[in-house]
């Protein structure tokens, strides 16, 4: 009687290189910050317009360590690129690391809401149009700090602008910067307020000035 063993052997040594061979498998895009040189003796100009960016976005800056170049955003509410949902309610703050040396790092922590666990969580690495438009927004956020041309941003809240066709929907370019229109039957997110009641823009609020020390 003949056997089949050795064919079927061979069947399973041929799925499993099959399987580590590139193109072969479920695509995955692991996680990685945005990092930049920048020379060193533009450390200051380069430590305002890390501010100005945050601000410009709306985010309220928690930690701001010039000695250490360390500024940390707290977490605002935001709706983000996903995958079959295509966008999808969202919960970020920005880290950033604008050192002396002339190294700046940009890490966005981004969580999105899953429809399925009902919970929020960081983007899963197979989620490839959520991983992209994420380290996208690194990348154009770290180019604004280092004062370099962002064309090919999405023209989010916050974004550089020069006309109303480089923001996206529903977004109007103020100031040189999108934002968002709203009125008394169109209200602004959390953050944010609109300059007119009928036909404004929503803008980040105000923060109050930090207390004098004691």
């Amino acid at each position: 009687m003949r056997t089949v063993r050795p064919f079927v052997a061979a069947l399973a040594g041929l799925a499993a290189a099959l399987l580590v061979l590139p193109g072969c498998g479920p695509k995955r895009l692991a996680y990685h910050p945005a990092e930049a040189s920048f020379p060193k003796d533009r450390f200051e100009a380069t430590w305002a317009r890390a501010v100005d960016a945050l601000e410009a976005r709306g985010y309220p800056i928690q930690l701001s360590d010039r000695a250490r170049g360390i500024l940390g955003t707290q977490e605002v509410e935001l709706q983000v690129p996903c995958g079959a949902e295509r966008s999808c309610l969202g919960q970020q703050s920005i880290q950033m690391r604008i050192n002396p040396d002339g190294k700046a790092t940009v890490i966005i922590n981004r969580k999105i809401w899953s429809s399925v666990t009902r919970r929020l969580a960081p983007p899963s690495e197979a989620d490839i149009p959520a991983m992209s438009a994420l380290h996208q927004d690194q990348e154009l956020l770290l180019k604004e700090v280092l004062g370099e041309k962002t064309e090919g941003s999405r023209g989010a809240d916050g974004d550089p602008c020069e006309k109303d066709d480089q923001c996206s929907e529903a977004r109007i370019c103020a100031q040189h910067r999108c934002y968002r229109g709203c009125g008394d039957e169109s209200p602004c997110p959390p953050l944010f307020a609109c300059t007119d009641h009928r036909d404004g823009v929503c803008k980040p609020e105000p923060r109050a000035p930090a207390a004098a020390p004691e």
